[in-house]
Order: C-alpha cells, then sequence, then structure tokens
C-alpha cells in the first residue's frame, strides 16, 4: 500500500529520481572512456575482435540509455550534457553525430568556461560530416595506414579539408594549429606504439 505523502515531498522525490538518472550519465561516460583503453595497447590482430565484440556493444547500450534518459528532458548541468554527448559521438550514424553535436553546444551553454565541451562540439561536427558522406573540417578524426617505411601503423587525420577553418577558429575548439598538427604526425610517426601515438596527438602544450 502506498504511503500518502503531501504534494511537496512528492514534487521533491520526483526531482531527486531525475537527478539520479542524470548523474549516472557521469557513470556511463566512464565505463565509455574505459572500454576504449585496450584499443591501443591490443596487438593488432585482436583489436577488431575486441571492437566488435566488447566496445561496440557496450556502446549500443550506453547510447540508448541516453536517448531514454534524454527523452525525459531532464535538467543537466554542463559535465552531464558534455557525458551525454561524449556517448552519443559513439554511435554509427550521423544522427548520433548530430545529437552529440548539439549536447556539447549544451554543455557550453550551461559553462561557457567548459573546454572539453569546446573540443567535442568540434569533434562531434567532423564524426557528423564523415557519416554524411563528407570531409572532416577539424581534423579531430583519425585513421590507420601503414608506415611508408617501417612495419607499424600509423594514426593520422584522413579526408581532412585544411581549407575550412582558420587557425584562430581552431583555438576555439581547444585544437592545435596547422603547423602544429603536422609537427605531431611527424612525431607520431616515430613511434611504433599507438598508444604513444595518441598521447603524442592528445597533448596540450
Amino acid at each position: 500500500m502506498l504511503k500518502k505523502y503531501p504534494l511537496i515531498s512528492l514534487i521533491a522525490l520526483f526531482i531527486t529520481t531525475l537527478n539520479l538518472n542524470a548523474s549516472e550519465l557521469l557513470t556511463l561516460l566512464a565505463e565509455d572512456q574505459k572500454a576504449r583503453e585496450p584499443i591501443y595497447t591490443l596487438p593488432r590482430d585482436e583489436v577488431k575482435t575486441y571492437i566488435q565484440n566488447v566496445m561496440v556493444p557496450g556502446d549500443k547500450i550506453r547510447r540508448e540509455k541516453v536517448i531514454k534518459l534524454m527523452a525525459s528532458k531532464p535538467s543537466l548541468n554542463a559535465d552531464e550534457y558534455f557525458a551525454a554527448a561524449m556517448i552519443m559521438q559513439h554511435g554509427n550514424s550521423a544522427e548520433d553525430a548530430k545529437n552529440a553535436m548539439q549536447y556539447a553546444i549544451n554543455a557550453i551553454e550551461k559553462d561557457p568556461s567548459h573546454e572539453q565541451a569546446k573540443w567535442l562540439k568540434c569533434a562531434s561536427e567532423d564524426r557528423y560530416l564523415q557519416r554524411s558522406g563528407k570531409a572532416q573540417v577539424w581534423g579531430t578524426q583519425l585513421s590507420r595506414k601503414k608506415h611508408p617505411t617501417a612495419d607499424y601503423d600509423i594514426l593520422y587525420p584522413a579526408n581532412f579539408d585544411r581549407t575550412q577553418k582558420t587557425d584562430k577558429q581552431r583555438e576555439g575548439c581547444n585544437l592545435p594549429s596547422y603547423a602544429e598538427i603536422d609537427n605531431r604526425l611527424i612525431e607520431m610517426a616515430s613511434v611504433s606504439k599507438r598508444s604513444e601515438q595518441m598521447k603524442i596527438w592528445k597533448r596540450t602544450n
């Protein structure tokens, strides 16, 4: 039998429940990031199997949870919007990337100083463009190719149209200049481990 709560208590209980659900976004984001750690350390012949059997199914579950939560139009803070954006950008469709871009924008609106959200807005735009059959314009999405003279793969921004954005615009996304990109790519090509290449690519100074 249901207890009789005062109306204001019921409202407070409802709001608390929403907040608990919203805060779950941060847990989902932690899971999302942890699932990606093995990609750059596993042997090359095991990466595809890991992605197909572990990462992709997990991404789908997390994405479905985000979609369900966002349908309820919860009140989120900047970090929660950022978490939703990061999870959605790991979807497979252009629509997933478009939603990720919007959630990143929402995060910036909540907190204009949210530097990670500024980067994610542009990264999601690149994913949206790529999934729509167009070139990326920020150069945030990496692919792999064989090193021209060594026996290992190197990461690089494939199908990247450098004519669309200026270095000044890149600053607003917390992205390095074009000259710095070239320097990093040269440095990345000198190390065989993909995890080390990623550290160079993600370097903030």
